[in-house]
């Protein structure tokens, strides 16, 4: 069985960014999000973006 949902989200975890996420599924950001939304996953995860900036 394939599950586009639970696909997005384990690269959302892996990559820690929705963008690079997408890049490594080939898809577009917003494919990527609809696909978590659709899920319901959408509106209660919050991914932030990780700088490699050391202050």
């Amino acid at each position: 069985m394939y599950f586009p949902g639970i696909e997005a989200f384990l690269a959302i975890v892996r990559t820690e960014s929705i963008s690079k996420a997408a890049e490594l599924l080939h898809l577009s950001q917003a494919t990527v999000s609809y696909r978590l939304k659709r899920k319901g996953l959408g509106d209660r995860c919050t991914v932030p973006e990780v700088s490699n900036n050391i202050l």
